[in-house]
């Protein structure tokens, strides 16, 4: 009997590409959502020079990346997961083991 590999394994680049982008969509939906309900502010507020940008405490922009990062991993986690639990229950449905 062939050992088959698992679903997570399997699928891995996949999961990562569409988790990280489905999570960093969602997570730009979530930034404009929040700039819909805090306002916008002064345009001067809104990035930076360089790395400043990337800062989540001095700019909207760099608040926006990380949530975006955050959201994208979150996905891949959860995306992960779901394909984990599933391969397990198959196994379980195949006699495969516990």
């Amino acid at each position: 009997m062939a050992q088959s590999v698992s679903m997570v394994k399997k699928s891995l680049i996949l999961s990562l590409v569409v988790g990280m982008v489905v999570g960093m969509g969602n997570g730009s939906v979530f930034g404009i959502y929040l700039m819909a309900n805090l306002g916008r502010g002064a345009f001067r507020d809104w990035g930076g020079w360089g790395a400043d940008s990337y800062s989540p405490f001095g700019y909207f922009n760099g608040f926006m990346t990380w949530t975006m990062l955050v959201f994208g991993f979150a996905f891949i986690w959860i995306l992960l997961s779901a394909l984990y639990g599933h391969d397990k229950m198959s196994k379980v449905s195949q006699g495969g083991g516990h």
